[in-house]
């Protein structure tokens, strides 16, 4: 196995608990909202009447709009914290990564934890700045709750029914209720955030050490739950200063491995060692399973279920090879596809 092969199980196993850290994360900060949430549903109970008036709504979803506001501020400074701690840990773990895998010494450049975060700040994930999207989550909290407020206050809704409608009921377990639906987006934006400072901190250490580095391969978890974008992603190199990178959209949980250059390409003077040396540094893609080698020995329904039905067909007929059902992240319809073809 050589240098290119280890790295990328290496990140594959390293995205399994990757995967349990978003989950520590975002019970980490859901518990920052629950104070928010229990708030808000004693705001609510002590404020909303039957025949309230005009005036007193409009009090009562200020201070609504406060509440949310005060607990944004303690749930983004929360993020910020973990997410800032997480970037160093990142970098330094694939430097760490590397190094032990190479079978020469080898001075590695470091990004900056300021470096790090300037790019994950300032570059977008799923087209949107952080604060573009914690914004949005404040927005779409406070219009939700309000909307349901001023329905309840229009059908002439009772305290407990409005207070239900906000905390949700016991008989199910309260997932039916608008604070379900917000941490349900909080959730999302979470384990996308820092999937996002995830493959930032890998990209700066890729640039940080080009000399070294030639390529970044892309690499999609292998289930059924795996989005067409990163199926059509999956094995893919971009160079190290180009290309999409992780995440590709909400909840994405594909991750990238360094490409190392050969000896050669280094410059050294040295013949590949014997096949199967884990110190062979050939500077070769690693010749891994794809996601779309993985599927084809999958059954059909499962097949049919992961791609649907006409993409299934055209896939299963050989029309159309499996990365050819997205482009430069965004997934295309059939008739998409048959319009780039012609092109």
């Amino acid at each position: 196995m050589g240098v290119n092969e280890d790295l990328r199980d290496a990140s594959i196993s390293h995205a399994i608990y990757l995967e349990r850290f978003k989950t520590s994360t975002v019970n980490a900060m859901l518990k920052v909202l629950s104070e928010t949430d229990r708030e808000l549903s004693y705001r609510i109970a002590s404020r909303y009447e039957r025949g309230l008036s005009t005036a007193r709504l409009e009090r009562l979803l200020r201070d609504i709009q406060g509440i949310l506001h005060e607990g944004q501020t303690d749930f983004t400074d929360a993020l910020r914290r973990a997410a800032r701690e997480f970037a160093r840990y990142e970098s330094d773990l694939l430097i760490r990564r590397v190094d032990g895998i190479l079978p020469i010494d080898w001075t590695f450049s470091r990004p900056t934890l300021t470096q790090i975060w300037a790019a994950t700040t300032s570059r977008p994930f799923d087209g949107h700045l952080l604060g573009d999207s914690l914004g949005t989550y404040e927005r779409r909290s406070r219009d939700l709750i309000s909307s349901e407020l001023r329905r309840g206050w229009i059908a002439g809704d009772s305290i407990d029914t409005m207070v239900q409608r906000v905390r949700g009921t016991r008989s199910m377990g309260y997932r039916d209720g608008i604070i379900e639906t917000k941490r349900r987006s909080a959730t999302a934006l979470v384990r996308t955030f820092i999937n996002h400072v995830h493959s930032t901190a890998r990209d700066l250490t890729y640039q940080e050490n080009g000399d070294l580095v030639k390529g970044v391969q892309w690499v999609s978890t292998l289930d059924g739950r795996t989005s067409l974008i990163c199926i059509s992603l999956d094995g893919k190199v971009f160079p190290v200063d180009e290309g999409i990178r992780p995440p590709a959209h909400w909840n994405c949980r594909s991750t990238t491995v360094p490409v190392i250059k050969s000896w050669r390409e280094l410059g050294l003077d040295i013949d590949e060692l014997e096949p199967g040396s884990r110190a062979s540094m050939d500077g070769q893609v690693p010749e891994t399973e794809t996601y779309g080698a993985w599927l084809k020995k999958k059954p059909a329904a499962f097949q049919r279920e992961v791609l649907g039905d006409a993409r299934y067909k055209a896939w299963k007929a050989g029309e159309v090879p499996i990365d050819r059902f997205a482009d430069n992240g965004k997934v295309l319809s059939l008739q998409e596809l048959g319009l780039k073809e012609a092109g």
